[in-house]
């Protein structure tokens, strides 16, 4: 069959047409059905009055760059898109940094600013201003407040335009349409993960480094909890502002009624806190060099020790009267004006045998004990005079004469009942001197000790007061001699005292 079929007027053949009228003219417009263009092809090209003509579109060449089945996959997938930006019912991350998706991030930076927000109302006074702390009342403030907005406040910008500010409604966008909730999910290539950032994506190390929006938020939450952290501190006792002190002046035009508060002033200063003040620890500055207050008296104090010194050679430092021909009486100077008084006993051995004139008397007859008369001096290497000195025995019969051998190291001890042969020549050295004590006594019946006492003047030889100067210790040690012999108890004792004015 030849393609094309004449069509001769009158004959009968009836052409689908659709009469219409163009520009006026009544006309009849072919209805044509769209076949496929192959040769001898019969195909109808589908398509209804409903939905229109089908196309084919994987027949089109895609324009470059297009995203094609293969590039999708390596986008952002819708599950992955909704793990990053939270489940509807996500929570909060429990710190600023710890993983978690938007939803969830944006959950933590409300968390923030709420707090934030707790911390504010105590810190505005009545009328909405922030307190000034001193006293935790709002700051009052009379007369005219003169505010200096600067140069480059654009005033301009800020003028009002048929109830809208003119700079800004230029700046709007049309506003366009969220995609309802029954729409066919769509990729947005805009939302890549580098974009969003990955769920574990950690906080930019500064404000302005690179970061996708998961990491920003950690950082925008992280600044938000060190205003946080640092509020308390900078919040007085009655919840306003502290001002500090050290900066600048605030610059207020008007009369200002200031609080003096109802607190008291501190009375004391942590060590090292004032500057003017110094610490305990500074060091003396020199003569005329600035300085803290304590390394100012620091240096006065040195000053006073090495400047009030006695000149070497003689110094009249005053005058004292002695009478010197009268015996007991101040034949001596006493210096210092501190009396000791030291005893010290003796237990002789458990034997009856007779002392001869000249015996030593001591605690045991083979490796005796020196007598020790301990602090009789108040320092080590300490002086004083002994001027008076006491012996006691338990033997109330006893009526011998004692004499006393002193020294300020032990010297050569002296076995019971052996001649008394101090001093000895080797001992010299420390050998201080001797008190002879006068005849022993009982006061009357029943007294239970025979005693002695010398002080200057009682005998010529008593050799009181008697000057001593101790050693290596503030101690003085002795020998004992019975002078003229006697006839002991078993385990007698005796006790000395000796009393001294030392230096």
């Amino acid at each position: 069959m030849a393609d094309n079929v004449p069509i001769t007027a009158g004959s009968g053949t009836t052409i689908g047409t659709d009469e219409v009228t163009i520009g006026g003219i009544l006309q009849h417009v072919q209805r044509i059905k769209l076949v496929d263009g192959a040769d001898g092809g019969t195909g109808l090209i589908g398509g209804d009055a409903t939905n229109g003509l089908d196309v084919d579109v994987t027949r089109s060449a895609l324009p470059t760059g297009a995203s094609t089945e293969t590039t999708l996959g390596t986008r952002l997938s819708e599950s992955d898109f909704d793990t990053k930006t939270g489940a509807l019912t996500e929570t909060a991350p429990a710190t600023d940094t710890a993983s978690s998706g938007l939803n969830g991030r944006l959950q933590r930076v409300a968390q923030r600013l709420t707090s934030l927000l707790a911390l504010l109302p105590t810190a505005l006074g009545a009328g909405g201003g922030l307190k000034v702390d001193g006293s935790g009342t709002a700051l009052p403030v009379s007369g005219t407040l003169t505010v200096n907005a600067g140069t480059n406040l654009n005033t301009s910008a800020l003028a009002l335009e048929a109830g809208h500010l003119a700079t800004i409604d230029t700046k709007t966008p049309s506003l366009g349409q969220a995609l309802a909730a029954s729409s066919v999910p769509i990729t947005l290539t805009a939302l890549e993960e580098g974009l969003i950032g990955a769920l574990t994506e950690t906080a930019p190390a500064t404000d302005t480094a690179s970061s996708g929006l998961n990491g920003r938020l950690q950082r925008i939450a992280q600044r938000l909890t060190s205003i946080i952290a640092l509020l308390p501190a900078a919040l007085g006792t009655g919840g306003g502002l502290k001002v500090d002190g050290s900066g600048t002046a605030l610059p207020v035009s008007g009369t200002v009624t200031a609080n003096a508060g109802t607190g008291t002033l501190a009375t004391s200063v942590a060590d090292g806190s004032n500057v003017s003040i110094g610490a305990l620890a500074d060091a003396a500055v020199t003569a005329g060099a600035t300085g803290s207050l304590s390394a100012k008296l620091r240096s006065i104090s040195r000053d006073i020790v090495a400047n009030i010194v006695l000149a070497t050679g003689t110094n009249i430092i005053g005058k004292v009267g002695i009478d010197q021909t009268t015996v007991g009486t101040t034949n001596r100077i006493v210096a210092g004006g501190v009396s000791t008084r030291v005893l010290t006993a003796l237990t002789r051995p458990a034997d009856t045998t007779a002392y001869t004139a000249k015996d030593a008397i001591a605690n045991a007859t083979t490796s005796p004990a020196t007598l020790s008369f301990t602090g009789v001096a108040r320092t080590t290497g300490g002086s004083g005079y002994i001027v008076k000195a006491m012996i006691l025995t338990s033997l109330t019969t006893c009526v011998e004469t004692f004499k006393l051998h002193l020294y300020n190291a032990a010297p050569t001890a002296l076995n019971d009942n052996a001649a008394c042969t101090a001093p000895l020549y080797a001992d010299a050295a420390s050998y201080v001197g001797t008190i002879l004590f006068p005849a022993c006594a009982t006061e009357g019946t029943g007294s239970t000790a025979a005693y002695a006492v010398a002080v200057p003047g009682t005998t010529a030889t008593a050799n009181l007061p008697l000057k001593f100067v101790t050693n290596a210790d503030a101690n003085l040690y002795g020998l004992l001699e019975a002078v003229i012999g006697f006839t002991p108890a078993s385990a007698q004792t005796f006790s000395i005292i000796l009393s001294s004015e030392v230096d």
